[in-house]
Parts: C-alpha cells; structure tokens; sequence
C-alpha cells in the first residue's frame, strides 16, 4: 500500500514537473511535499531590491500532513528558493478547510540579524565593508558576494540596526547596486552586472496582448543647491567651505519640462566644485518615470535582469527593456504573468521620441485638414460669387 501510494505522489509531482512545493515546520527537519494546492492561486513575485515572496492557497485533503505544517514561521521550499511563512489565514466553509499562505524569501530574515555597535563618524566603505560589518559571524547562516565594480563612498554612523538596514544603506549609498539573493547567499551586484543579455523579443500581439505605459512627472527635480565640505577651524555661525554653495541645474530638462526646484544637496566628501555639479547633476531626476507593464502570454519564468527588445508596433514604440519585476503563475493554464519592464533614460528617450512623432503627425494631419476645409471653403465662395454674376448678367440681359 505504502509504495503504490509513493508511487502514485512521484507520477503526481513527476507531471507538475521539477517544480515542487515543499514544507518544513518551524523547529522541525521533515521535508514533506505539498500535494494539495489551488494551481492557480501559487504566484511568485519578485520586484528589484523591494518585494520577493510566493502566494498560493492550499487545501486539506487526505493527506493531511504538509497541510498542518502550514504555518507561520514554516519555510516553504519553491524553485530551488526558500520562504519564510509570514501570513496564514484559515477559512472553512462548507466542509472545505483552506490556508491562504503569504511567504517572504529567506532573506528578509536578516531583519533577525542586529549590529548594535554604531561605527560613528564619517569614514569610506566599500559595498563589501558594509556586508561584513553586519554579516560576519551571523548565527543563521548567511553568507555574502559583490559582483561588479563598486567606488567606496562616505557612510556617517555605520551600524546600529539590522542588517536588512545595512542592505537598504548600500541601496542609498549606492543607486546603481541591485540586491538579489540565491537562497542565504545575500548578491549584490553593479547594474550592468546583473542584466543579462540573452536575445529576447517581446513583440505586442504576437508575445503579449496587453501593454500598459505610464508616464509620471511628480518626482522630476532639475535645480538643487549643492553644498561640499566645510573648512577646518572655521566659524559656527558662519561656516566657510571649500567652494561656495551654488545652484546645479540642468537646463535641458528646465527647457522641456519646466523648472522643478528639490531639496539642498549637502554631501562633505567634496572639496571641488566641478566633481560636485558632476555627481548633483547625476543623482537628479530630470525626466518623468516611466513604468511598462505587459501580460504575457508564455507562461514561462521571467528572468530577473533580463534586457529584451519591446516592439508595439501599432504605437510605432520600439526600445530596449530591463525586466525590473514580474508576478510569475507556475502551476497555472489560463493566468498569465505579468511583467514590469524598466524606466531607463534610454527607454524614455524613445517613448518621448515616440509621442513626439505621433503628436507631429496630428499637427500635420490637422494643418492637412485646415487646408482642405480653407480650399473646400474657397472653392464654394467661388462657386457662390459664380453664380450669383450669372443672376444678376441673366437679369440685366432680360
């Protein structure tokens, strides 16, 4: 009985294929196979450096025992990752007993890990100083890499909080760092690191039915004051600086978009002025954001990083896209999986090169049709004025 049952749970995961729900309870080292799932309810979502968890609701039936070991504090084992259960909500209703099951990566956990020293002060870190800062000797087996090229920068009060704080330091520290972990491996890479560049299309009605562009302009900000270090020895009350503060602005952006002031820049890692408007001007937000997010009509799992050539043609767009985030339907026939694509200066570029167009080409259509109406409308006052000499010959004739 005992082997015509396993034989009957391997054709069953066999069929679902290498991707197989595991459960182990919280203080426990079984691994037990969850069997009983609603296959359209499992999504995994992943955003870059923000949200990455997997959803699904699971049923009780006969086999009962990965079922119980759903709950809080559990992990859950999905496509070579782990998850920690934050949310289990239990409904029975008419004899049927559900868990609806919310579980966050393994990596959140690091918000267990606590740095309560303070390296006070300002002083120069590397990406991997700051790991090792909070990371090493942790007890839960977390382990770190850096891929990619990194410049030290200037870090006031290092430590004192968790280490998933230390994560969103870097993330500050460092625009251009994206965290992705494998498992307890904490990843960060240089953006150029983590994109990969394998080839792929997405072409609108052909790959994708539906594509969504949002154009947002509420955090565009094009003027700051630039503030670099103080002297040594000067006066409280009137301090000098290395170089006066002085507003950096970036005029293309003021020609297009209008002028869009922002919060002073103060930053004393700079005693001169030029590499100061160099490094203002690079972290300001010159251009609205743009958002792309396509339902895709393959339901295979999309990949973190991925750059692929988006083509709408009915909208003439046509750019390079980053795949930013996705909500990934493993187990479903008829979900299909939605994908954020990114808002890179290149891809705004070309959406605005896009509406330029387009909205020259209504001009054109309406100067088009002006000049119709103006040579119809000339045409019949002819006619008119025409006629009416006719009249008025035919009558003085009679």
């Amino acid at each position: 009985m005992q082997l015509i049952l396993l034989s009957h749970l391997a054709s069953h995961l066999f069929i679902l294929g290498n991707r197989v729900i595991l459960v182990r309870g919280l203080h426990s080292t079984n691994v037990e196979p969850l069997t009983t799932f609603m296959a359209d309810s499992v999504q995994a979502t992943w955003e870059k450096n923000n949200t990455y968890q997997l959803a699904f609701t699971a049923y009780l039936a006969d086999n009962a025992l990965a079922f119980e070991m759903l709950d809080t504090e559990a992990s859950v084992f999905f496509d070579g990752e782990e998850y920690i259960i934050k949310q289990s909500s239990v409904e029975a209703q008419e004899g049927f007993i559900t868990k609806q099951i919310t579980a966050t990566h393994v990596y959140n956990e690091l918000v267990r890990i606590r740095q309560r020293n303070a390296n006070t002060g300002t002083k120069t870190y590397s990406v991997d100083d700051v790991l090792s800062y909070y990371l090493k000797g942790n007890q839960l087996g977390f382990t770190w890499e850096v891929h990619g090229n990194f410049d030290k920068q200037q870090i006031t009060d290092l430590g004192g909080g968790s280490a998933k704080d230390g994560l969103s330091k870097i993330i500050d520290t460092w625009p251009n760092a994206v965290i992705y972990p494998t498992r307890k491996v904490i990843r960060v890479y240089e953006i150029e690191s983590f994109r990969k560049y394998l080839g792929g299309r997405i072409d609108y009605l052909h790959d994708t039915s539906d594509v969504q562009l949002e154009s947002d302009s509420t955090e565009i900000v094009n003027q700051v004051m630039a503030i670099g270090k103080e002297k040594d020895g000067g006066d409280s009350d009137k301090p000098a600086y290395y170089f006066d503060p002085f507003l950096v602005t970036n005029q293309d952006s003021v020609n297009k978009w209008g002028l869009h002031p922002g919060e002073d820049v103060s930053d004393d890692r700079f005693t001169d002025k030029a590499a100061m408007e160099k490094y203002v001007l690079s972290q300001m937000t010159a251009e609205p954001s743009l958002s792309i997010t396509i339902t895709s009509e393959v339901n295979a799992k999309p990949t973190a990083g991925e750059v692929m050539r988006l083509e709408v043609r009915p909208m003439t767009f046509v750019t390079n896209v980053e795949v930013v985030g996705y909500t990934w339907y493993p187990f479903s026939k008829t979900q299909p999986n939605s994908i954020t694509l990114n808002n890179s200066a290149r891809t705004i570029l070309d959406y605005q090169k896009r509406n330029n167009s387009s909205l020259a080409k209504v001009i054109r259509n309406q100067k088009n049709s002006v000049k119709e109406i103006n040579n119809a409308t000339s045409m019949a006052s002819r006619a008119y004025s025409s006629s009416v000499y006719g009249e008025v010959i035919g009558e003085s004739e009679y």
